[in-house]
């Protein structure tokens, strides 16, 4: 959609003349310095904060960093693309209507990103702005090997509160041009006033808050977002889609109808836009966007606000961290919590320790993952730590697992300053957080009733549930585990690439020129062995490896002498472990079959989003799930805020373990050992 012209709006050449003062088409570095240079009011600016036109782009963007940056992690700020109506003549123009809307107010409040884009040709916003628009993306994703240079005071912005804000025939250009598959992906949220232009085309679900829009305006969002049913919130009528009903209960799908006399964007409206709408919803990604050369394309989903789940959130750091082992760590706590330490009663509660993954952060964690969302939901208490493991370079040097330090910390810091329920206490992660969810579990398992790590990372040691290495004792503790991974995880999953060409597997996954056979039913076989259920193994050659062979180094079948190859993880051009028995022809992803196993069960279930996904269980002598993996549809490496639940309903909540005994339970009834 974004070549096409829609009912002859936007229709002005590139020649249109540019506005004096506008640098205009192939915007260079020192005519953006000259504008900066001329801004006269930048004794207004808050100290530490940064008002520039952006010299990179080839549109005049004027851009605004706040005075603190989103904390605790600048790639979770929010960002706010603005088209006005008329194009921002200068620095002074584009300040004052950055003060006077309110969104200078609020990106202080919010620690939030403001970007506002000029049309390209310098008059009227059109197809060649799409282009602009996608461009700027890339530069705040970060995304690699870009053809053109950017910098910005912050580091990449992970684009799921990225919100689209149009007045005028700026509304139109959001409507006509930012509705399209790729564009709806990564914006959480609009904004528009005065619309009055839409596509002939439907499109997909943006929530959007209209003020002063055409009926036909109105009725276009209502179709995207397949309102279905009404409601007034503080005054406000509110058209939602009931059939679409996050875990909180709260519909993001929605058209709010806000103020029809407003004509311009004010402070109010600019806040009350944040409270009812933006605030609550962000871009929930669960698929890579090939096309998009890294950008990556999501659904709308809400984000839970504590306070709203009766939670209290705690940020640990500083001197109140020293002595734990961790440098900082975040809780949500049901508020009843606080009110059985003052009363001194015996009630205890389940625990859920999130570890984060490379790049990530515990907030979104917890918050992208769905466990904030459980806290509230389940009345449990959730900790996400920061300093989850050390990981060498190779060949330099060998990972440093923490598991009995993080095992440690959760024993003796948070189950002393909270009423635990020692027998209820799991720990999750996601990609790295899934090995040291695994880790730990692994050098601790009388500590946890269950373990999920989510989209293991598919390399080397990291594929290992190390329990023969911490000593840990299968004779006395069985440990449930639930893995899952996106069909299209990027080196995780289980496919067999050498059959994969490189325009199926796109951008961000291993192709054919890397070839690799995936170790998760290395990890499988450890579970299903501290479980002994030795019946269910898959059949996998018996090998030796070596954690950090050299780029060219030959691995050698310790049985037949033949040389399988090598593998060099941190440049992904080798092939690492080597299985035999794996039939990836009959057995496209996994390689073996599972209903073929023994007590096993297999069965496809579909998520409100509309993700289909396969559920394996392998179940003891006793009929408990001991070991479930989920392969999630067309997903990639990606975060699912329906992730918490399902490991909760699945797995968590039916387990208990006697934190004297080890004995494991399953919905109250205790196991022979």
């Amino acid at each position: 959609m974004k070549n096409k012209i829609v009912k002859g709006i936007f229709l002005c050449a590139l020649a249109c003349a540019v506005p004096a003062g506008v640098a205009g088409i192939g915007t260079s570095a020192e005519a953006a310095e000259a504008v900066n240079a001329e801004f006269s009011l930048q004794d207004e600016v808050p100290e530490n904060a940064v008002f520039e036109q952006l010299s990179w782009m080839d549109t005049v963007v004027y851009s605004y960093a706040p005075s603190e940056l989103y904390d605790p992690i600048t790639s979770m700020m929010p960002v706010f693309y603005v088209y006005p109506d008329e194009p921002l003549q200068s620095m002074d123009e584009a300040w004052e209507k950055l003060r006077d809307s309110g969104l200078l107010k609020l990106a202080e409040a919010e620690h939030a990103a403001v970007l506002y884009l000029n049309p390209l040709n310098g008059e009227q916003y059109g197809a060649e702005d799409y282009d602009q628009w996608f461009k700027l993306c890339q530069a705040m994703s970060g995304t690699k090997n870009l053809d053109f240079e950017y910098s910005l005071p912050y580091p990449a912005v992970i684009l799921k509160k990225l919100f689209v804000i149009g007045e005028g025939q700026g509304a139109d250009f959001v409507a006509n041009y930012l509705t399209n598959d790729v564009a709806s992906g990564m914006i959480a949220g609009n904004l528009l006033i005065g619309g009055s232009s839409v596509p002939e085309e439907s499109a997909y679900a943006i929530p959007s808050y209209l003020i002063g829009c055409s009926e036909d305006v109105v009725a276009y969002y209502q179709g995207i977002n397949e309102t279905d049913a009404e409601d007034t919130v503080e005054g406000k009528t509110v058209y939602y889609n009931s059939n679409y009903v996050m875990d909180s209960g709260y519909t993001p799908k929605r058209v709010i109808i806000g103020d029809q006399e407003i004509s311009a964007l004010d402070e109010e409206t600019a806040e009350d836009a944040w409270n009812v709408l933006f605030k609550r919803v962000w871009n929930d990604i669960l698929e890579y966007s090939y096309l998009t050369e890294g950008v990556e394309g999501g659904v709308v989903a809400d984000r839970p606000v504590p306070e709203e789940l009766d939670l209290t959130f705690n940020e640990i750091t500083g001197e109140e961290a020293e002595g734990t082992g961790q440098s900082r760590w975040y809780e949500w706590v049901p508020n009843e919590v606080y009110k059985t330490m003052e009363e001194g009663t015996d009630e205890t509660y389940p625990l859920i320790v999130v570890m984060h993954g490379n790049g990530d952060h515990e907030i979104y964690e917890a918050e992208s993952n769905g466990w904030v969302q459980l806290a509230g939901d389940e009345r449990v208490i959730v900790v996400a730590p920061k300093d989850i493991y050390e990981l060498g370079m190779p060949p330099e040097s060998a990972p440093t697992r923490y598991g009995k330090e993080n095992a440690d910390f959760i024993r003796n810091v948070i189950c002393e300053k909270y009423p635990v329920d020692m027998s209820r206490i799991y720990i999750a992660g996601f990609s790295i957080g899934a090995f040291v969810t695994a880790d730990t579990s692994a050098a601790d398992p009388g500590l946890f009733a269950a373990a999920a790590p989510m989209a293991y990372p598919g390399d080397g040691f990291m594929q290992i549930w190390p329990y023969e290495d911490y000593g840990s004792d299968p004779e006395k503790y069985d440990m449930p585990l639930m893995y899952m991974c996106g069909h299209n995880d990027r080196g995780n999953t289980m496919v067999n690439p050498q059959t994969v060409s490189d325009s199926e597997t796109g951008a961000n996954s291993w192709t054919s020129t890397a070839p690799r056979v995936m170790a998760t039913q290395l990890m499988f076989n450890q579970v299903l062995t501290f479980n002994e259920m030795t019946d269910q193994l898959i059949d996998l050659e018996d090998f030796d490896y070596d954690l950090y062979p050299g780029e060219n180094d030959a691995k050698t079948d310790k049985e037949t002498g033949e040389i399988v190859g090598g593998y060099d993880f941190w440049d992904g051009t080798a092939a690492q472990y080597i299985t035999q028995n794996l039939d990836f022809d009959a057995y496209p992803f996994y390689g073996f079959d599972v209903e073929g196993t023994p007590n096993t069960e297999r069965d496809v279930l579909t998520t409100p989003e509309g993700i289909e996904y396969e559920r394996n269980r392998y179940y003891n002598e006793e009929g408990w799930n001991m070991l479930e993996f989920l392969v999630m549809g067309d997903m990639g490496h990606n975060h699912y805020n329906r992730y918490a639940q399902i490991i909760w309903n699945d797995l968590f909540s039916h387990y208990s373990r006697d934190p004297e005994t080890g004995v494991l339970s399953y919905d109250g009834v205790s196991a022979t050992k």
